[in-house]
Protein backbone atom coordinates (compact mmCIF):
# COMPACT_ATOMS: atom_id res chain seq x y z
CA UNK A 1 0.00 0.00 0.00
CA UNK A 2 1.59 3.48 -1.00
CA UNK A 3 0.17 6.13 1.18
CA UNK A 4 0.18 10.05 -0.34
CA UNK A 5 1.56 12.40 2.36
CA UNK A 6 0.85 16.19 1.98
CA UNK A 7 -0.47 18.75 3.95
CA UNK A 8 -3.85 20.45 3.31
CA UNK A 9 -4.24 21.61 -0.13
CA UNK A 10 -1.67 20.22 -1.52
CA UNK A 11 -3.00 18.13 -4.02
CA UNK A 12 -3.33 14.74 -2.48
CA UNK A 13 -7.14 14.29 -3.68
CA UNK A 14 -6.08 15.23 -7.40
CA UNK A 15 -3.48 13.09 -7.43
CA UNK A 16 -5.96 10.27 -6.33
CA UNK A 17 -8.59 11.31 -8.98
CA UNK A 18 -5.75 10.93 -11.79
CA UNK A 19 -4.86 7.60 -10.31
CA UNK A 20 -8.53 6.58 -10.57
CA UNK A 21 -9.12 7.64 -13.71
CA UNK A 22 -5.58 5.56 -15.19
CA UNK A 23 -6.25 2.70 -12.91
CA UNK A 24 -10.05 2.62 -12.63
CA UNK A 25 -9.94 1.74 -8.76
CA UNK A 26 -12.74 3.08 -7.02
CA UNK A 27 -12.23 6.16 -4.66
CA UNK A 28 -13.84 5.87 -0.95
CA UNK A 29 -14.42 8.56 1.16
CA UNK A 30 -15.32 9.11 4.47
CA UNK A 31 -18.89 10.71 4.07
CA UNK A 32 -21.54 11.46 0.96
CA UNK A 33 -20.09 16.07 0.93
CA UNK A 34 -16.51 13.95 -0.16
CA UNK A 35 -18.26 11.79 -2.51
CA UNK A 36 -20.00 14.84 -4.38
CA UNK A 37 -16.62 16.70 -4.22
CA UNK A 38 -14.69 14.17 -5.48
CA UNK A 39 -17.53 13.62 -8.61
CA UNK A 40 -17.23 17.68 -9.42
CA UNK A 41 -13.31 17.29 -9.27
CA UNK A 42 -13.26 15.12 -11.58
CA UNK A 43 -15.40 16.57 -13.83
CA UNK A 44 -13.53 19.58 -13.93
CA UNK A 45 -10.64 17.77 -14.56
CA UNK A 46 -12.59 15.68 -17.51
CA UNK A 47 -11.42 12.13 -15.83
CA UNK A 48 -13.55 9.20 -15.77
CA UNK A 49 -13.56 7.50 -12.76
CA UNK A 50 -15.74 5.01 -11.03
CA UNK A 51 -18.60 5.79 -8.74
CA UNK A 52 -17.02 6.69 -5.17
CA UNK A 53 -18.42 5.42 -2.54
CA UNK A 54 -18.33 6.05 1.29
CA UNK A 55 -16.87 3.76 3.56
CA UNK A 56 -20.47 2.86 4.98
CA UNK A 57 -21.89 2.31 1.18
CA UNK A 58 -18.53 0.44 0.25
CA UNK A 59 -18.92 -2.43 3.01
CA UNK A 60 -22.72 -2.71 2.66
CA UNK A 61 -22.03 -3.50 -1.51
CA UNK A 62 -18.91 -5.08 -1.51
CA UNK A 63 -20.32 -8.30 -1.98
CA UNK A 64 -21.71 -7.25 -5.04
CA UNK A 65 -18.52 -5.36 -6.25
CA UNK A 66 -15.70 -6.98 -8.28
CA UNK A 67 -12.60 -4.81 -7.03
CA UNK A 68 -8.79 -5.04 -8.04
CA UNK A 69 -7.79 -2.42 -5.69
CA UNK A 70 -9.27 0.30 -4.14
CA UNK A 71 -8.25 4.00 -2.98
CA UNK A 72 -8.96 5.72 0.01
CA UNK A 73 -9.20 9.64 0.86
CA UNK A 74 -9.04 11.20 3.75
CA UNK A 75 -8.06 8.01 5.42
CA UNK A 76 -7.74 9.58 8.80
CA UNK A 77 -11.36 10.11 9.15
CA UNK A 78 -12.24 6.55 7.27
CA UNK A 79 -10.23 4.54 9.25
CA UNK A 80 -12.40 4.15 12.27
CA UNK A 81 -15.24 3.20 10.34
CA UNK A 82 -13.20 0.67 8.68
CA UNK A 83 -11.59 -1.01 11.54
CA UNK A 84 -14.44 -1.26 13.48
CA UNK A 85 -16.83 -2.67 10.93
CA UNK A 86 -13.63 -5.02 10.14
CA UNK A 87 -13.72 -6.21 13.65
CA UNK A 88 -17.34 -5.48 15.19
CA UNK A 89 -16.10 -3.62 18.24
CA UNK A 90 -14.62 0.06 18.32
CA UNK A 91 -11.05 0.83 18.36
CA UNK A 92 -9.83 2.38 21.24
CA UNK A 93 -6.00 3.24 19.96
CA UNK A 94 -3.79 2.26 17.07
CA UNK A 95 -0.11 2.77 16.76
CA UNK A 96 1.21 3.47 12.90
CA UNK A 97 4.85 3.30 11.51
CA UNK A 98 5.38 5.92 8.96
CA UNK A 99 7.97 4.59 7.53
CA UNK A 100 7.40 3.12 3.60
CA UNK A 101 6.43 -0.99 3.91
CA UNK A 102 6.83 -2.99 1.02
Amino acid sequence: MRLILKGRGKGKTTELLYTSDATRYRIIVPTSHNKEYLWKMAKELDLKIPEPMTCTEYLLRKRGLHEEGILIDDLEFSLEDILTAFFGVPVKCATMNISERK
